[in-house]
C-alpha cells in the first residue's frame, strides 16, 4: 500500500488516497457470496491477484467473455445468471451480475472470464463461489408493514 499525499500551498489544501499495488491477476471472487430468494440480485465479481487485491485490466480488454457453471444447487431449484454490466472492468477489475434463485440454500457457482488483449493475447480468470440464498429482509418488511396497517405496537410485539 502506498500513500500519496498531495497538497496546494497557494489553496492551503490537501488530499490523501492509499493505493494498493497488486500483483497481476489471478483469480474471480465476488464481493459479497450472498443473495435475496425469488428476487433478482445484483452482485459484484471482481478480478483479484493472489492475494485477494483487486486488479484492474488497465483498458487492455478488447473483447470479453464471462460465462458460469452452476456446480451444485438445491433440490428442485432454479437459478438464473447473466452479466449485467462489465462497465468497470477496465478501470476498476469488477463487473456486475444477475443472479436470481428460486429456493433458499447454497449455490456453488464457477464464474469464467475470458478476454481477449490487443495484442492478440487470451486471458483467462476463474473463481468458484457459494452464494448463500436466503430471505434476509423479509420478516422485517413484513412486521413494518403490520404495524402501519394496524397501529398498535403491541400486536407488533406479539409478531416478533
Amino acid at each position: 500500500k502506498i500513500t500519496v499525499l498531495a497538497v496546494s500551498e497557494k489553496y492551503n489544501l490537501t488530499a490523501a488516497v492509499e493505493l494498493t499495488v497488486a500483483n497481476e491477476a489471478a483469480a474471480v471472487k465476488y464481493a459479497r457470496t450472498n443473495a435475496d430468494v425469488a428476487v433478482n440480485n445484483t452482485l459484484t465479481a471482481n478480478i483479484v491477484d493472489a492475494k485477494g487485491n483487486k486488479v484492474a485490466l488497465n483498458g487492455t480488454a478488447v473483447k470479453t467473455d464471462i460465462q458460469y457453471i452452476v456446480l451444485a444447487q438445491p433440490e428442485n431449484s432454479k437459478v438464473a445468471i447473466s452479466t449485467k454490466s462489465i462497465a468497470d472492468l477496465n478501470t476498476k477489475g469488477e463487473f456486475k451480475v444477475s443472479f436470481t434463485a428460486s429456493a433458499i440454500g447454497e449455490y456453488k457457482l464457477q464464474t469464467v472470464v475470458t478476454y481477449e488483449q490487443a495484442n492478440g493475447v487470451v486471458k483467462y480468470y476463474t473463481g468458484i463461489e457459494t452464494i448463500t440464498v436466503g430471505n434476509t429482509g423479509f420478516e422485517d418488511i413484513v412486521v413494518y408493514n403490520l404495524i402501519a396497517l394496524i397501529g398498535n405496537n403491541a400486536v407488533a410485539d406479539t409478531l416478533t
